[in-house]
């Protein structure tokens, strides 16, 4: 959470907790994007 904050940072502001959130949630889904493409990658080379 630190880190998100970190990232979310601007200047000497503190980020808002809806800041945050929106952080953490295109951080997840940029993380769930790239899973995906690895698994697809991954069965397209065992098939």
């Amino acid at each position: 959470m630190m880190r998100l904050a970190a990232m979310v940072k601007d200047g000497d502001k503190k980020p808002s907790l809806e800041a945050l959130q929106m952080a953490a949630r295109l951080m997840a889904k940029k993380a769930h994007r790239e899973l995906l493409a690895r698994e697809e990658q991954g069965s397209g080379k065992a098939g």
